[in-house]
């Protein structure tokens, strides 16, 4: 892929390119199953530039990379333990009669 950028005016010489990008992790799975722990992605990409008025050069390379490592999580789904399901109803029910209870006293007192 080649992008170019200018001419720059006098008050204006920055250039940002944006890359957006996507990876196919079950192609990836496909050709090298599921026992990995990390994918590392490696992009290299240079800038020449061409402006000899610019650096006074007749072209100047900039290089850089840049690594992206994916790790594979495991998330495997696991059932709510039932002393969880019966502490929160439990708080719950709890909290209901209290706001039952405060709403009769406050209806009541008038």
């Amino acid at each position: 892929m080649q992008c170019y950028a200018g001419p720059f005016k006098q008050d204006k010489q920055i250039a940002q390119f944006i890359l957006n990008s996507g990876i196919n992790i079950s192609s990836i799975e496909s050709i090298y199953g599921k026992n990995y722990h990390t994918i590392k992605l490696i992009l290299n990409s240079n800038a020449i530039i061409l402006d000899k008025q610019l650096l006074g050069l007749d072209n100047y390379e900039f290089f850089t990379s840049t690594t992206i490592t994916f790790k594979r999580l495991d998330l495997s789904v696991k059932p709510i333990e039932k002393w969880i399901i019966f502490i929160s109803a439990g708080i719950g029910f709890l909290i209901f009669i209290l706001i039952v209870i405060v709403l009769i006293k406050v209806c009541f007192d008038e």
